[in-house]
């Protein structure tokens, strides 16, 4: 799950208005605007192994003076947006959030790290043992 910002956000609130239930799995990678509808599902599970990855927004610009500033001040209120929506969903602190924002940094966990941030509800073990 990848996306791009305004799609993104069209599936986010679809899903958290729908009364059917939507369910998250992630066995991979959930990067970027996934973990945004990762963080929206009714039900979030992921393997132990999977990969998470959590960035602030990107952007790119062109134009006259007064079009930049347009365009940086719709971009904050979009990150807000997003924070907003891991404050509401996840234990991601705003201290993290800010970090993440301010270093510019991709942030990597695991499946077990995303179950401690409250970012999905179960592991999904595997079935398979080994005698």
């Amino acid at each position: 799950m990848v996306g791009e910002i305004y799609t993104g956000m069209a599936l986010a609130n679809t899903i958290e208005t729908s009364e059917t239930p939507v369910h998250a799995y992630v066995y991979g990678i959930s990067a970027s605007f996934g973990t945004i509808l990762t963080a929206v599902a009714h039900r979030r599970f992921a393997h132990k192994r999977a990969t998470f990855m959590i960035h602030s927004l990107a952007s790119g610009a062109y134009g006259m003076i007064q079009d930049l500033v347009e365009n940086v001040e719709q971009k904050v209120k979009l990150q807000d947006m997003l924070e907003e929506i891991y404050l509401e969903n996840t234990k991601i602190t705003k201290k993290k959030l800010k970090e993440i924002r301010e270093k510019k940094q991709d942030w990597y966990f695991t499946g077990e790290e995303a179950l401690e941030l409250g970012l999905i509800d179960e592991l999904i073990e595997s079935k398979r043992k080994v005698k």
